[in-house]
This record gives structure tokens, C-alpha cells and sequence, in this order.
């Protein structure tokens, strides 16, 4: 995939700095908005030429591309659709991804949000459909050892996380799959849009540091997909013995829970408090 950013100089410094951070310089282009552009009423021309002409310099054309525009775009009222329109016509083998690098719109739907439903706005409608379960929301998989990969695995279901496809066809398999589960808050758009484009069925298994929410949970799961729930409570001794050498080795050490490191920094929390630590939530 590649990834165009249509903004300002004075934003486009930030994201150029990230995409050097992350090396990610060889799938990223810029273009510029410029004040005349924005007198002219020139920015839908600007965008497809620049797009086509980034296009046309590439040596292997990419499967998707990218295309975030930002909060200047729709203080201007720029005709996105007459943009992607014309791309979509013009290069009918690639997928465009309508992404909005656009703070000031929080209120509505927040840019993290709206990206993780954007990520999959690609997919179509599969005929075929696989035994397969993708995990949504996150920004990395589930360990091979989560006892809700365990579950599927034993019972024959291929899991599927975005973070895992190689290519744009490994990408498009996720059409086909029987159920979406949601493991993070900020996918929910991404599944309810799923489930309304795709006929996808959605299960909400969020991220719990509570041992009756996890046995819960998974009866849920067993059931969407009429399994036989797995016994967890080798598991749940397992984990209390980890907790407990936790709580020794921090021997009452304060551990501050940022809320970007979890989704439930209370939840954590709680559960540390529970097995001997003092956790002080931040966020």
C-alpha cells in the first residue's frame, strides 16, 4: 500500500518527521495545499493530479493507496467525492482509502476511530464464506496463547488480524469471514459498518482484567459460533501465580497505568490493587 497526505506545510512537517520515524518514507508522498490553491478553488484538481502523477512514477503499482486530507478540506467544502470518483475511474485496479487526518472533528467521530473503520472500507461483499474469525480494533493481534485463540484454533477456526496481512489478498480473505469480533472500543465503527456492508456478525469481547468477565466472554464466543466454552480455570490459577510473583518483585512499588497503554487503565488497576500492588491510574 501507499499513503498520500494532502495538507498545509505547516502540517505536513509533523507527518513528514513520523513518516521518517517509522520508515516508512519509500510508500509515503506529499501534497502540498498552497493559499492560491485555496483562492483558486484548485484543491479537488490538485489532489487527483498529484495522486496520478505520484502514480505514474511508481515502479509497481500499489493494491491501495491512502489518501488523507485534512481539517482545511472541509472548512473549504472540497468535493470528495468528485475526487475519488475520478480517481476510481482513472485507475479502476487500485483501491482508494478515504482518510482524514481532521482533529477538529472529535465531536462527530474521533480521527483514531474513523481510521480503524476506514482501514476496511476496501473489503467487498464475499460469496464464499471461510471458517474464519477476524479480531478487530486493536492495533496489534492477540498472542497465539490467548485463551480465545485457543478456543478457535482447537476448533478448526482460522483467526485474521489486519496487523498480520502480508498482502492486499491476504487482506481481502477478511471479507469471507463468519464473525468479527470487536476487542478494542475504537473498532466499533469499523464493525458496525462490517456488519452493514457485509452481513458480518459482531461479538463485543473487550479487553478484561476481570476473570468472570473472561469466563463470560468466552461463553459468548462458544455460543456465536455453537463451540463447546473451554475451562478456564487452569488458566485463572496460572495467572493468579504470575500476579502473585508480580506483587512480590514490586514489593508495594506505586506502578502508574497511562491510559494509552490499555483501554481500561482502571480495570488494570483494580486487578493489580486486588493481588497486592498499589496502581495509580493516569489519564
Amino acid at each position: 500500500s501507499h499513503e498520500v497526505f494532502v495538507c498545509p506545510e505547516s502540517c505536513m512537517r509533523g507527518v513528514v518527521l513520523t513518516a521518517a520515524e517509522i520508515h516508512a518514507m519509500d510508500r509515503f508522498t506529499c501534497i502540498f495545499i498552497t493559499h492560491e490553491d485555496v483562492i483558486s478553488g484548485n484543491c479537488e484538481q490538485l489532489v487527483i493530479d498529484g495522486v496520478s502523477e505520484m502514480l505514474a512514477g511508481l515502479s509497481k503499482r500499489p493494491r491501495a493507496i491512502s489518501v488523507f486530507t485534512c481539517c482545511l478540506d472541509q472548512f473549504i467544502g472540497t468535493d470528495h467525492e468528485y475526487i475519488y470518483g475520478t480517481l476510481r475511474q482513472r485507475f479502476p485496479d487500485v483501491g482508494f482509502i478515504e482518510c482524514y487526518m481532521n482533529p477538529t472533528m472529535r465531536k462527530t467521530m474521533s480521527p483514531d476511530t474513523r481510521m480503524r473503520r476506514q482501514l476496511f472500507s476496501l473489503l467487498k461483499p464475499s460469496p464464499n464464506k471461510r471458517k474464519a474469525v477476524n479480531f478487530i480494533g486493536s492495533n496489534a493481534p492477540l498472542l497465539p496463547d490467548n485463551e480465545f485463540i485457543r478456543l478457535l484454533r482447537d476448533s478448526e477456526y482460522e483467526t485474521l488480524h489486519i496487523a498480520n496481512c502480508r498482502s492486499f489478498a491476504e487482506y481481502e480473505q477478511m471479507s469471507a469471514s463468519v464473525l468479527n469480533i470487536l476487542i478494542h472500543p475504537s473498532g466499533e465503527a469499523a464493525v458496525n459498518a462490517l456488519e452493514e456492508r457485509l452481513g458480518q456478525k459482531m461479538l463485543k469481547i473487550p479487553l478484561s482484567y476481570d476473570f468472570a468477565e473472561i469466563d463470560q466472554a468466552m461463553k459468548e464466543l462458544a455460543a456465536a459460533l455453537h463451540l463447546v466454552p473451554a475451562d478456564t480455570a487452569a488458566l485463572k490459577v496460572e495467572a493468579e501465580a504470575v500476579l502473585r510473583q508480580v506483587a512480590t518483585k514490586l514489593d508495594n512499588m506505586p506502578v502508574a497505568i497511562d491510559d494509552t497503554a490499555t483501554s481500561r487503565p482502571f480495570g488494570l488497576a483494580k486487578l493489580l490493587c486486588e493481588y497486592g500492588n498499589l496502581a495509580r491510574p493516569k489519564g
